[in-house]
């Protein structure tokens, strides 16, 4: 529902008279953008792992998952206000672009996630063979973790 809600901001946003929207997005702007559909999915990957009838957590996982759900939340926010007070008077039409682009390297990274993990099964430390494993795409997904980039 969140990223719905997210991308109808940015598609509503896209068809603004073009003289409400002359500047062209800055790296954050876009940045931003492409963040803000990958971290709506880490609020709903948080929430639904949270929410699973008939499997309860231990508490201390459970804890775990909620700090971490805030911490996405928080995130996620942030970058829905940084949007909204740059949004209109920028050409929105890079800014779609890039938060596809974020849609689509979410999905390449769920797979990239899903090989690593396959390729270290076997492995002798599987768990520092899998956080070895990086592709480009699962860096540019990570940028999303800290947005120490992100004004306040």
């Amino acid at each position: 529902m969140k990223e719905a809600t997210a991308a109808a901001f940015l598609i509503s946003s896209a068809y603004l008279p073009q003289a409400f929207a002359q500047q062209a997005p800055s790296d954050v702007d876009l940045r931003a953008a492409y963040c803000l559909p990958i971290v709506n999915q880490q609020v709903a990957v948080y929430q639904n792992a949270l929410s699973s009838p008939g499997h309860p957590l231990p508490a201390q996982l459970e804890q775990m998952i909620k700090n971490m759900a805030a911490d996405a939340q928080g995130r996620a926010d942030h970058l829905k206000r940084y949007l909204q007070r740059r949004i209109a008077d920028l050409d929105a039409t890079a800014l779609l672009a890039a938060a596809e682009q974020g849609k689509q390297d979410l999905q390449r990274g769920a797979q990239d996630v899903i090989q690593c993990m396959s390729s270290c099964q076997n492995d002798t430390n599987p768990a520092a063979c899998t956080s070895s494993c990086s592709t480009d795409t699962l860096a540019r997904v990570r940028r999303c973790t800290n947005l120490d980039w992100l004004p306040p």
